[in-house]
């Protein structure tokens, strides 16, 4: 897990007067169902819009406030070696309007996440994160 970028925003939620969210760059090792959202509740850092496993107090908070309901976990590049081909595949993608939108509410994060290293397959996560200093 990378963090790419922390912001803190002026609102009260629960018995905490500011909220603080991380986007980060994670790396899956396996293609396990919900590998990286169950990982992330373990770890008590929700995935804004995650419903199953994320933190629903937070995910009415957008919803009531912001009118967002998409679940803030993006693929912006999944590489695979086709089997029939016989070659490597490669798509990319933007982050959604939607998640354009999140940066824009949480005005330290920029609107473009950057993009790191080499890996076959990036993610970017925006979540809940008890602590700024905390990853």
């Amino acid at each position: 897990m990378i963090t790419l970028d922390r912001s803190e925003i002026d609102v009260a939620l629960g018995k905490y007067s500011t909220q603080r969210y991380s986007l980060v760059l994670l790396k899956p090792l396996t293609g396990r169902m919900h590998q990286l959202r169950k990982h992330m509740a373990h770890l008590r850092h929700p995935i804004i819009g995650d419903r199953p496993h994320g933190c629903n107090k937070q995910n009415k908070h957008f919803l009531e406030k912001w009118n967002m309901n998409d679940m803030m976990l993006c693929s912006t590049k999944l590489t695979f070696f086709h089997p029939i081909l016989k070659k490597e595949i490669v798509v990319n993608c933007e982050v959604s309007e939607e998640f354009k939108k999140c940066f824009g509410l949480l005005n330290s994060i920029d609107t473009k996440p950057p993009i790191f290293g080499t890996s076959d397959t990036r993610l970017h996560v925006l979540f809940k994160s008890s602590s700024v200093n905390n990853i």
